[in-house]
């Protein structure tokens, strides 16, 4: 919840930063999505992580029944939302500046398949979260691994932790150093070698994202914590 609540304060104070930068809605420009994405990053990270707070709050009450399953389908279900909006954000300058649409073909097919990508993070999350459960400890000390790698929740969610507050900052930096570039110069983000960045940016959220899966509880654990 610590972790939800700083992405969520970068994310509010860079959106409220952009807020007060007039921008003319008949002429959008490449640099205004540009900076959208930043908060947008930072703003996926806390809901999802607020939504896995959800979980391990109904697993500490040792809730059993619903909400334990109820819990695990939110988070998957902001996983979605963050993916698909997230996406729309970065993409969004395909279709709505005339000479970047120009350029690149298949927009359409670009946005889903961005959107694909960073749902793959939700069944990697699961393969990952079956490691942590009961059966998997019991499995792994049969074959001879021990129980160190069942028992490693902990420190996943550290990590994911730490490093969600260390992307929200980036995020915050690097909006504040893109505010200094001229929204001409940032059209390359969109032309060829330019698509490297997205790929980075989609390849971090996946991360975050099959990590903050992979920390939660399983649904048939009884262990509290």
């Amino acid at each position: 919840m610590l972790g939800s609540l700083f992405c969520l304060i970068v994310a509010a104070f860079l959106y409220a930063a952009m807020a007060g930068d007039y921008q003319d809605p008949n002429n959008p420009d490449v640099k205004q999505f540009v900076e959208g994405a930043m908060p947008s990053l930072a703003l996926s990270l806390g809901v999802v992580q607020l939504a896995v707070s959800l979980a391990w709050l109904v697993q500490v009450r040792a809730l059993a029944g619903l909400p334990p399953t109820l819990a695990h389908r939110i988070v998957d279900a902001s996983v979605v939302i963050a993916s698909v909006f997230m996406t729309g954000v970065v993409i969004s300058p395909l279709f709505q500046i005339p000479q970047i649409r120009a350029t690149v073909p298949g927009q359409r097919w670009l946005w889903l398949g961005l959107a694909c990508a960073l749902l793959v993070s939700i069944p990697l999350g699961w393969m990952g979260r079956r490691v942590f459960d009961d059966q998997a400890e019991d499995r792994l000390a049969q074959v001879g691994f021990g129980t160190k790698l069942a028992t490693d929740r902990d420190q996943v969610i550290r990590v994911v932790t730490v490093a969600s507050v260390v992307v929200s900052t980036l995020a915050a930096i690097a909006w504040n150093v893109i505010t200094s570039f001229d929204a001409s110069d940032l059209n390359g983000l969109y032309t060829f070698p330019g698509y490297w960045l997205l790929v980075l940016l989609a390849a971090v959220a996946i991360g975050m994202f099959s990590g903050l899966e992979a920390a939660m509880p399983s649904a048939e654990s009884k262990r509290t914590r």
